[in-house]
């Protein structure tokens, strides 16, 4: 017997009743995944200008921008 099956009960079909029935959550990842699964995995040309502008001494943070994305992102994870 294979653990965590127990022989006493025997499996039952699932009924055409049964469903599936998605959180918010879990439906904001499932879009997400399949956003993420079309993008490419690296934009060569945004590197490369991240690169170029490090070189340069151009490149500038924006602490705002970067804090309003993370509650951006902490808010869309909290559905």
């Amino acid at each position: 017997m294979k653990p965590g099956v127990s022989g006493d009960a025997p499996a039952r079909p699932v009924e055409a009743a049964d469903s599936l029935r998605l959180t918010g959550e879990a439906t904001n990842l499932q879009a997400l995944e399949r956003e993420l699964s079309t993008a490419p995995a690296i934009d060569t040309q945004r590197v490369a200008a991240v690169r170029e502008s490090l070189q340069n001494g151009s490149y500038k943070i924006n602490p705002d921008a970067i804090a309003s994305r993370m509650l951006e992102l902490d808010q869309q994870l909290q559905g």
